[in-house]
């Protein structure tokens, strides 16, 4: 990771607003991996501003020195009552001096051994605490709090090994002349052809970035499925991830494999719709509403073709 950060130095990035980083499996990274990776001196730090680092119960301290100005941090906890007094302590988030600008905390924690009541009062005591010290520049502190689900964590990497795209489904006269078709058209020189990629926006319900074909072809993304504030049970503006598809769907992995399959040279952008229980809470269906946010945005993005199947 330390090569991955030392790249983007070397080709003069200064400043990072936002990182996310997938750090959940196991071993995750060391604290001391993550300060050498994104610096903890002025000459190497990126000035980042919302800190988004999935690794389960990471240390304040760690956040602190390599953002120092960060704005809004997102937690991942995995229930342990001692971290989050630890967060919400003097020596964590509520240090004004560690952390100057902190406007915004999204929790999202994990059912541990805990039963549901316990764990609430954990969650509601660290909001309370957060949200009693305002920053330095005299905001108070927001806090959003919300469960991870496991059969859709925040947490989850991509999905390799468990694609719809499976080796015995690609067997078709009809898509195997298009693949070749495709290896050939790759090879072509866009600039002496003078032909610009198709943009094409994917609404579905999110894709599994970690398949080859896709690599370089996913120009941009967005997500429109919020998790839920356990307070209120309203919306939360922490969404999971576009790029990570659902363990018990994985259409929109196979829509644009097919796309990339059917033209080769194509940016897509990626729109992960929300989803929802049915009635009788037998299956799961994406929103209207998510699905004319997705469109705009996908209008706005200036794509040539939307696909929704």
């Amino acid at each position: 990771m330390v090569k991955v950060f030392d790249w983007l130095r070397e080709k003069g990035v200064k400043k990072i607003l936002s990182i996310i980083v997938i750090d959940s499996t196991e071993p995750s990274h060391s604290d001391g991996a993550i300060e050498a990776a994104l610096g903890i001196t002025p000459s190497k730090m990126f000035g980042i501003e919302t800190w988004d680092w999935k690794k389960l119960d990471i240390n304040c301290d760690v956040i602190s020195r390599c953002a120092p100005n960060v704005k809004e941090v997102s937690l991942y906890s995995s229930g342990n009552n001692a971290v989050l007094m630890g967060w919400s302590s003097g020596s964590g988030l509520l240090n004004k001096y560690k952390f100057p600008l902190l406007e915004k905390v999204n929790l999202i924690y994990q059912e541990g051994l805990e039963d549901e009541s316990k764990l609430s009062s954990y969650v509601d005591e660290f909001r309370r605490r957060v949200k009693s010290l305002p920053n330095t520049v005299g905001k108070p502190v927001t806090v959003q709090a919300g469960p991870d689900k496991k059969e859709k964590s925040f947490m989850e990497g991509f999905q390799q090994g468990n694609s719809a795209i499976k080796p015995a489904e690609r067997q078709h006269k009809w898509l195997d002349s298009s693949d070749n078709f495709r290896k050939i058209l790759h090879g072509i020189d866009d600039e002496a052809t003078e032909v610009r990629p198709v943009k094409i926006a994917i609404i579905d319900n999110g894709v599994d970035a970690a398949l080859s074909i896709l690599n370089g072809k996913i120009a941009n993304g967005a997500s429109f499925f919020p998790n839920k504030n356990i307070n209120t049970g309203n919306d939360m503006d922490h969404y999971y991830p576009y790029y990570v598809a659902s363990n018990t769907l994985n259409h929109g992995s196979l829509v644009a494999t097919l796309v990339c399959k059917m033209c080769p040279k194509v940016k897509l952008y990626i729109c992960r719709l929300d989803e929802k229980m049915s009635r009788m809470g037998e299956s799961r269906y994406l929103t209207m509403e998510s699905a004319t946010e997705a469109v705009k945005w996908a209008t706005g993005q200036g794509v040539d073709v939307i696909c929704m199947s």
